[in-house]
């Protein structure tokens, strides 16, 4: 992938220190929040799973969490950031380029932690 002529690629690290991207029921935010707090990871909200996803395509976020996305509203990020080296799974943690029901949206290295918070989540 390329970002104003340069060519971008992720970069594998753990969630610690970086920025996620979600966008989640509310239910279900404060105990995300929570989660990655702990694990000294910031939270946004921007508002666009589109915007979020491409925020990790692009280096600036360690992973994107969504819930209630629609298909055509991220697929063109979801691209983008399997050509930068992100992963892609659903709620379950099972790959899937473009998972109907949670999506999480991680550099190599944060997939792990970042799951597991959105598995804590789950009541």
């Amino acid at each position: 992938m390329r970002a104003n002529g340069v060519p971008v690629r992720v970069v594998p690290r753990a969630p610690a220190g970086g920025l996620i991207c979600a966008e989640l029921d509310p239910d279900r935010t404060a105990s995300f929040t929570r989660h990655s707090a702990a694990g000294h990871a910031g939270i946004r909200s921007l508002g666009s799973p589109a915007l979020a996803i491409t925020q990790v395509a692009l280096g600036h976020a360690v992973a994107a969490v969504l819930e209630g996305h629609r298909e055509w509203d991220v697929a063109g990020a979801a691209c983008l950031a399997v050509e930068a080296g992100a992963v892609i799974v659903d709620g379950r943690g099972c790959p899937d380029p473009l998972p109907r029901d949670a999506m999480i949206v991680a550099v190599p290295g944060a997939l792990d932690a970042v799951l597991a918070w959105w598995r804590a989540t789950e009541g």
